[in-house]
């Protein structure tokens, strides 16, 4: 099939595959398996960061190994530019919710500036902000 649509890859999706005792572990690795055959899969360095974080912590760094060997390579990632930044920390401050996180921030504006409009994620924010959601 091809290569039409983007989808960005969050946090909680990746973190779900890569820790066996995510409950939605399978959900996630099947999904994810889905999305490589027909969508070309991005993500921005502010995810990958958090990614690689909440893994170590979880499940130290042969999981942060599996990340960077298996899932990292198989993602376009963006690096995250000053302006970005600002208008997601900009963003984060008028939304005024505790819940939301500067790296959520950073991809819905991502996502608005490229054009994506759908996640690869966990975290209902995505759906919240308007966007698609898979699983």
């Amino acid at each position: 099939m091809a290569h039409d649509v983007t989808v960005l890859v969050d946090t909680s999706a990746v973190v779900a595959m890569l820790d066996r005792r995510d409950p939605r572990r399978g959900e996630a690795i099947g999904a994810f398996d889905e999305l490589l055959e027909t969508e070309i899969l991005v993500t921005h360095h502010h995810v990958s960061v958090e990614t690689i974080s909440v893994l170590q912590r979880r499940g130290g760094l042969e999981a942060v190994r599996e990340y960077v060997l298996t899932v990292e390579p198989t993602l376009d990632v963006h690096w995250v530019d000053e302006d970005l930044h600002r208008a997601a920390l900009a963003a984060m401050f008028q939304a005024d919710r505790r819940a939301v996180s500067l790296v959520d921030h950073t991809s819905f504006e991502f996502m608005r500036r490229v054009g994506i409009r759908t996640a690869f994620t966990l975290d209902g924010h995505f759906r919240d902000e308007g966007f698609d959601v898979v699983p």
